[in-house]
């Protein structure tokens, strides 16, 4: 039985979730779906980093910059001093979370 997309009974703190995963300066272009994508995190950064022309323009639902997996739960995120440039579809995205910091980044090109 569930209930909006979640496990009846169930609670952030009961799966299985990646706790201080850090992504920092990095260079993330050309990739199929996504620079950098994530799911089920606890205290995830992502900061300083360069992320381009991410997707195929034969899928449009590829393309992400930075983004958290659909149907996940985040808790904790931050997205600080990155670059997103022409990336297929968006360039910082969070599908589902708490507590989420997107602070002093730079979009351009992007599609969405």
């Amino acid at each position: 039985y569930l209930v909006a997309n979640k496990a009846q009974g169930y609670q952030f703190e009961d799966l299985n979730i990646g706790e201080y995963n850090e992504v920092r300066n990095s260079n993330l272009h050309h990739n199929r779906v996504a620079g950098v994508q994530f799911a089920y995190q606890k205290h995830f950064l992502l900061e300083g980093s360069t992320l381009a022309k991410n997707g195929h323009e034969l899928n449009g639902s590829t393309g992400y910059g930075a983004a958290s997996s659909a149907g996940s739960f985040n808790d904790y995120v931050v997205f600080r001093d990155n670059v997103s440039s022409y990336n297929y579809r968006k360039g910082l995205d969070i599908h589902d979370g708490n507590h989420v910091l997107i602070e002093n980044n730079i979009s351009y090109g992007d599609r969405l």
